[in-house]
């Protein structure tokens, strides 16, 4: 991480400006520490034991057009919602945001995976189908939906007039820097090699996208994604940012990740 002493100021000054966020932040990291938990035996980060939700949620879960889901919905996804969804409000605190408490997740025909208008989740019949038919002990179900409970959160509300619109593969990366890398598994995480990155560009959205934040979290500044996103809700998004928060510009911030990802 870059550290000059004006970035150490603002940094402090925030903190003290935001305390009660600061704390869902520290929250956030020790609730992701404690479900994160070593994947030995099949255990994974979704079969952490003793996670409370730290508030009170009141949410709808529709399988009135799927019902052969239902059991499926019931047993395997509510469990997921339940524990997830309060540890990505407090991952996504920023100053004066409440988030949603209510949300709906309708399983139904419908092309594509998943998607998400406000706090609407719909979700592709078809594609839940075809993920929990899989062999093994470990499918994309779920995980689909952990990110479509990201954009719960998120509330970026692009539909904003005179604000800076959110660049949508930020958006949708952020999205996937949670899902891929603090809800699923590490053996599923994506892994790009230097080859792939040669093609590739930190617009590509999803999991590309995902795992380049991953990096700048990791070797810039692990506050990163949530002071981004901030910026994201407030409207004020601007390619300046990544410098004000790293000390590089998002090309160089790629060009540097490339440079890191291992040969074939």
């Amino acid at each position: 991480m870059l550290e000059s002493p004006k970035w150490k100021s603002r940094v402090k000054s925030e903190m003290c400006a935001e305390n009660g966020v600061f704390m869902k932040k520290m929250k956030c990291r020790a609730m992701i520490a404690g479900l994160a938990v070593v994947l030995l035996a099949g255990v994974t980060a979704r079969t952490a034991a003793g996670f409370s939700a730290p508030r009170t949620l009141n949410w709808t879960l529709d399988t009135s057009r799927t019902p052969e889901l239902k059991q499926w919905a019931e047993t395997k996804l509510k469990a997921a919602v339940n524990q997830w969804y309060p540890v990505w409000v407090d991952c996504l605190a920023s100053n004066g945001f409440a988030a949603p408490t209510h949300f709906t997740i309708t399983i139904k025909p419908m092309e594509g995976v998943a998607a998400t208008s406000g706090t609407d989740v719909e979700v592709s019949e078809s594609w839940i189908k075809g993920q929990i038919a899989q062999p093994g002990n470990w499918n994309e179900a779920v995980g689909s939906v952990i990110h479509e409970l990201v954009h719960v959160v998120q509330q970026y509300g692009n539909d904003k007039p005179h604000t800076a619109a959110t660049p949508i593969w930020l958006m949708e990366g952020i999205a996937d820097y949670f899902r891929w890398f603090h809800y699923e598994p590490v053996a599923h995480r994506p892994k790009m090699t230097a080859q792939d990155g040669a093609t590739a560009h930190y617009t590509d959205s999803y999991q590309t996208t995902a795992g380049f934040l991953e990096y700048v979290c990791k070797n810039h500044n692990h506050e990163f994604v949530i002071r981004m996103n901030a910026a994201l809700r407030e409207h004020r998004y601007s390619p300046n940012l990544w410098i004000n928060y790293t000390g590089m510009s998002v090309e160089n911030l790629w060009k540097a990740y490339v440079a890191s990802l291992p040969q074939r």
